[in-house]
């Protein structure tokens, strides 16, 4: 007896837009994908990869940016942000962790740090 083959249509969105990465693909194309094989495809198949779309999002869109034109689809990596990491300060790079500076350190924090009047 024959196994069945389950079909996970986000993952095949995903895989063929990263083949195509940085390029437009146009939702006809990924419609012969999902569907080409079938005798019916959807009635709506622009809407139905729209709502698959959301799913492929959902689960990639940490690492990935899709764009959507209205008529087709693009992917690209989602740019890092590790610029955007703090930078250490002179003063707790100049004196060490412990001790009256790393106090005057802290208590400048908590001075940054608003109040919350509910606690």
């Amino acid at each position: 007896m024959g196994t069945k083959m389950r079909r996970d249509a986000a993952a095949m969105l995903f895989w063929a837009l990263r083949w195509h990465e940085r390029r437009w693909i146009t939702w006809q194309s990924l419609s012969d994908l999902l569907w080409g094989e079938f005798a019916r495809k959807p009635e709506d198949a622009a809407g139905s990869i729209r709502e698959l779309m959301i799913y492929v999002n959902n689960r990639y869109g940490d690492k990935w940016t899709i764009d959507d034109n209205g008529r087709g689809y693009r992917i690209s990596p989602r740019p890092h942000l590790e610029t955007a990491r703090p930078q250490p300060t002179s003063l707790a790079m100049k004196r060490s962790s412990s001790g009256p500076a790393r106090n005057e350190v802290v208590a400048r924090r908590r001075r940054t740090v608003p109040e919350n009047p509910s606690i």
